[in-house]
């Protein structure tokens, strides 16, 4: 009967730690949660990059630009890229505030 006992506790005691781990992850993503904020602010002004000689007379450079991970900005810098055809132009991207947030225009390749 005592094996009994001391099973029945053991066992409580490990449901109850589960349940406060669970409740302790819970509040943890929460607060993780208000400390993102979307949307982003201002992104800071773009940096002059000094772009690296081109690895080929036909790659095109790609300014760098803001990144928002969610807390904070982080510069993505240039990079040399290789053109779908020589005809296509390089839009670079960027933030666009559009009357009520900043809103990431992905860089893309126009015909």
């Amino acid at each position: 009967m005592n094996n009994i006992k001391r099973l029945m506790i053991l066992m409580i005691m490990v449901l109850a730690l589960v349940t406060l781990n669970s409740f302790v992850f819970a509040v943890d993503s929460g607060a993780m949660e208000v400390a993102q904020q979307y949307p982003p602010p201002q992104p800071p002004p773009l940096r002059m990059e000094q772009p690296p000689v081109a690895p080929a007379p036909v790659d095109v450079w790609t300014p760098g630009h803001w990144e928002w991970n969610g807390h904070e900005w982080a510069w993505a810098p240039g990079q040399w890229v290789k053109p779908p055809h020589t005809n296509a132009l390089w839009v670079p991207s960027h933030w666009e505030w559009n009357g009520s947030e900043w809103v990431w225009i992905a860089g893309h390749w126009q015909e």
